[in-house]
């Protein structure tokens, strides 16, 4: 038996990298350097029995039957194996696994940064096995970088509040919007793709509606594209500037839709991945906030900037330094800001608001305080900030957590009692 010592050093934080070892959907493709069809059937708990398989050419399972030797989140994990697995039978006894059960990989995480982990391997490994993954590792590990990097940039997206016909708004908006997909449902909450940007639609009930003061702007790059787009979203709907040339684009429309969900249309081209961004409308008694508010939003978002700026002209007598519209990078998401020197009979509320994923506790913690200084908070990761927007704080993980068939009754059941989102607490039910 020999040992197998490799590390490699990762820009995400220590959970993030824990969750891209020990997720179902993201164990499958850093793994796949070992084998294709790689996965585990268990758990990761410490003394859970976990199996990694993968299908043989018969279309059997082969792999390894393991337990969980240690689990100490985020910082080491010890896998102990115990045999093999061959077409499906699984062999703790034979002569052969006697010659060298158990054998410990251990995955050892040391949190280098506030965002960087340093990951190390140490894996026992027969002779006839040591060359196959040597060579296999680094590629693996390079494969697990990428992920773990990747679920660590903060991701902030849209959600729409719908009285139990979210899903048939998701299925309508992806029938519509190119590069579009369902990501996850659970009757309650359903997660979806349009055009690369992702949105989350909840199933909430009547207590609160989307309307106008936040609008889901598409920028649409054609005039064959925004003619599609503007034909399917007012059909059954609403429209409140019709589609034609304005001062501010050559065609630009703004529309609700048979869901009371508001788009502005405009044929522009932006300059981003990114073509359907959320505008905030801040009207009445706020319409002079936007510059206070992107500034406000831009300190407490990590990696954020002000891409844009139209102050309002001298004679329309707003306040000096107001501006009429903002664009703004929060994070990797683009947001508008825009205001209007007429009365509107609409503010911000929960039935439109912005979800920031949380990679730990501490993350959490701070935009819970940060985001809701001068506002207040609500149950279940909800907090209004002082502009009357509404932020949902969330775990990354809580979906995952939610999914799992045994533990996800309980997580709901734990979550709905908190205000501010404990980890710890959801891991541990």
């Amino acid at each position: 038996m020999k040992k197998l010592n490799l590390s490699i050093k990762i820009m995400a934080t220590q959970d993030d990298v824990w969750h891209a070892i020990t997720l179902p959907e993201h164990y499958c493709a850093w793994t796949k350097v070992f084998a294709s069809s790689s996965h585990f059937v268990g758990n990761w708990n410490k003394g859970d029995s976990i199996r990694f398989l993968a299908t043989n050419a018969k279309g059997k399972l082969d792999g390894m039957v393991a337990e969980i030797a240690e689990a100490n989140f985020p910082s080491f994990l010890s896998i102990r194996h115990l045999g093999y697995v061959y077409d499906g039978v699984d062999d703790t006894t034979s002569d052969e696994i006697k010659s060298w059960a158990p054998a410990y990989e251990n995955y050892t995480l040391t949190k280098v940064s506030d965002q960087e982990t340093l990951f190390e391997l140490e894996q026992d490994v027969t002779d006839d096995y040591y060359e196959m993954f040597l060579g296999l590792w680094p590629k693996a590990m390079v494969a697990l970088k990428d992920i773990a990097e990747r679920i660590s940039s903060q991701p902030i997206y849209p959600c729409l509040w719908f009285n139990q016909n979210g899903k048939d708004a998701a299925d309508f908006y992806c029938s519509l919007f190119n590069a579009a997909k369902i990501l996850d449902e659970n009757g309650f909450v359903v997660t979806f793709e349009l055009m690369g940007s992702k949105f989350m639609a909840i199933n909430g009930g009547p207590m609160y509606k989307v309307n106008s003061a936040v609008s889901y702007t598409v920028y649409c790059e054609s005039d064959t594209e925004i003619e599609r787009i503007y034909s399917a979203l007012v059909d059954g709907g609403q429209v409140l500037m019709p589609l034609g040339s304005y001062n501010w684009s050559q065609k630009y429309a703004w529309v609700i839709d048979q869901f009371g969900v508001n788009w502005q249309l405009d044929v522009a081209q932006i300059n981003h991945k990114q073509k359907i961004v959320p505008t905030l409308l801040f009207t009445n008694a706020k319409n002079h906030l936007v510059r206070e508010a992107v500034s406000f939003y831009t300190d407490i978002i990590k990696n954020s900037e002000l891409l844009i700026e139209a102050p309002y002209p001298n004679e329309a007598g707003m306040p000096a330094g107001s501006l009429l519209f903002a664009q703004v990078k929060l994070g990797q998401t683009i947001i508008n800001a825009m205001s209007s020197t007429m009365e509107h009979d609409y503010d911000f509320t929960p039935g439109n608001s912005i979800v920031i994923e949380c990679g730990n506790q501490n993350e959490i913690d701070y935009y819970w305080e940060q985001l809701g200084e001068g506002g207040h908070h609500d149950r279940c990761g909800w907090l209004v900030d002082k502009f009357g927007v509404s932020w949902q704080i969330i775990p990354k993980i809580l979906s995952s957590l939610v999914a799992d068939p045994i533990k996800g009754p309980k997580v709901i059941q734990a979550f709905m009692q908190m205000n501010k989102f404990d980890i710890e607490k959801l891991i541990s039910v």
